[in-house]
């Protein structure tokens, strides 16, 4: 994941190179738009099963998944 390009905040949301946004909305204490974001990603190894994901920052934004969706071949 890379800041800019396929992750963000989610205040303030536009599109970037490799994520769209997905969903936005008003927050009622703000008043602010938030949103959340799409984006594919290709498995580079087909091949190999995905058995875990693991997402490890240690700057912002954090990444914080909402829905994954898989095929299985």
């Amino acid at each position: 994941l890379i800041k800019g390009k396929n992750i963000a905040d989610w205040w303030g949301t536009k599109d970037m190179p490799e994520a769209k946004v997905a969903w936005s909305g008003e927050n009622p204490d703000s008043h602010q738009v938030v949103g959340l974001y799409i984006m594919p990603w290709v498995n580079p190894n087909p091949d190999k099963l995905i058995k875990s994901i693991d997402f490890v920052s240690g700057i912002q934004p954090v990444p914080i998944l909402v829905a994954i969706t898989g095929i299985v071949k």
